[in-house]
């Protein structure tokens, strides 16, 4: 794995679910591999408190560094690539 990223989401809402079908889309056109994992802060409230997470969606990079966080529905497809810290797959 390159890289390491938790996306944060409340539920089956509406938002969160936009920001998991795009971090999905760019993790496919990723070289090298992306570890994901979801988290539901409705199922898990203390992790998310304990991570800091006040508004999902967030995605939180923890590989590679530096640790990074981007809030919302990640709609944009070539910032998110750069800020999974990985190159564009062709």
């Amino acid at each position: 794995m390159t890289g390491k990223v938790e996306l944060y989401i409340a539920g089956r809402a509406a938002n969160s679910q936009i920001a998991r079908r795009n971090l999905e889309a760019a993790v496919a056109r990723v070289d090298g591999g992306v570890e994901v994992e979801i988290v539901d802060v409705l199922a898990d409230p203390k992790r998310a408190m304990f991570a800091g997470i006040l508004v999902t969606p967030t995605l939180v990079r923890r590989q590679p560094p530096p640790v990074g966080m981007l809030l919302g529905t990640l709609v944009d497809a070539e910032g998110l690539l750069a800020f999974l810290g990985q190159e564009r797959s062709e």
